[in-house]
C-alpha cells in the first residue's frame, strides 16, 4: 500500500527512534541482550545500535512514507532506502539539520529547507508537521498497543499512515483497504510472519497482507473469515 504513495509539494522529513524490542520471540530465539520489561531504556546514552531509526516523510495533504531503515544514526544510503523514488522532483524538501539529507536532496533534484538546530522555522517552512506526526506514532505503539515488536514495526507504520494520518473518511478509508486486499496477490502466509527476522531488512516491502489482521477487522467492521476469503490468505493453523 505505501508502494504506491508519492510525496509531492512541501514535504517534510524527519526520522523518530524506538529501542529494539525483541517482544514474541520464544522458541529456537537466542535473546542478544538480557531481558527485560517493557518500555525499559536503552543502556547506552544518545543514538546506538540499541535503537531503530525510522526515517518519515510527509506532506501538506496528508500523504505519508515510513519504514524502519537502520539501527543508530542514518546514512544517505539508509535514508535513500526510505525516500528513494518517493518524493516527486521540484517538490521543496524541509528537513532538521541532518547531513545526508542534503546530498539526498541534490541526488533527488528538490528544493532544500534546512532547519538549524535551535530553530523552529526558515520563513514559512517548519517541520511541525512531521514531529505532530511522530507524536501520534509514538502514543499508537505505545499507549495502545502497549508496545510492538520490531519484526512488526513496519506493519504498523501501514496502519498508522493510512488509518490516523491519512485525510479522508472513515468510510472511504473502508472501501479503499477493502478494493486494495482483494486485488492484492498474497505475499505471505500467515504463519510465516513470526518468522520474520527480528530486525526487519531495508528492502522488505510490506503489502496488505502484512498488516495486522486484527487492525483491518477493526478498522472495516467485518469478520476474520471475511478478511481471509478476500484477501486470499491462509489461516493460521489452530494451537495445540
Amino acid at each position: 500500500m505505501m508502494a504506491e504513495v508519492e510525496l509531492d509539494g512541501v514535504v517534510q522529513a524527519d526520522e523518530t527512534y524506538s529501542t529494539v524490542s525483541y517482544k514474541g520471540h520464544h522458541k529456537s530465539f537466542k535473546l542478544p541482550r538480557p531481558a527485560h520489561k517493557r518500555g525499559t531504556r536503552a543502556t547506552k546514552r544518545g543514538l546506538s545500535r540499541e535503537q531503530v531509526c525510522v526515517p518519515c516523510g510527509v506532506n501538506l495533504n496528508g500523504l505519508s512514507i515510513a519504514k524502519v531503515s537502520n539501527l543508530g544514526k542514518p546514512s544517505l544510503k539508509d535514508l535513500t532506502k526510505v525516500f528513494g523514488n518517493k518524493i516527486a522532483k521540484d517538490s521543496v524538501f524541509v528537513t532538521d539539520s541532518l547531513r545526508p539529507y542534503q546530498k539526498l536532496s541534490l541526488d533527488m533534484s528538490l528544493s532544500h529547507i534546512r532547519i538549524p538546530r535551535g530553530k523552529r522555522a526558515v520563513g514559512t517552512f517548519n517541520i511541525q508537521t512531521i514531529n505532530s506526526y511522530h507524536s501520534r506514532l509514538k502514543n499508537m505503539l505505545v499507549h495502545r498497543f502497549k508496545g510492538v515488536a520490531t519484526k512488526y514495526l513496519n506493519n504498523y507504520l501501514v496502519y498508522h499512515n493510512f488509518v490516523n494520518f491519512a485525510k479522508d473518511s472513515l468510510e472511504n478509508k473502508k472501501v479503499v483497504l477493502l478494493d486494495f486486499i482483494r486485488n492484492t496477490l498474497c505475499s505471505i502466509k500467515s504463519k510465516e510472519v513470526s518468522r520474520l527476522p527480528a530486525i526487519p531488512k531495508g528492502n522488505e516491502m510490506v503489502s496488505a497482507q502484512k498488516l495486522p489482521i486484527g487492525r483491518i477487522v477493526e478498522l472495516c467492521g467485518v469478520s476474520r473469515t471475511t478478511i481471509y476469503k478476500i484477501a486470499l490468505i491462509e489461516r493460521p493453523e489452530p494451537k495445540q
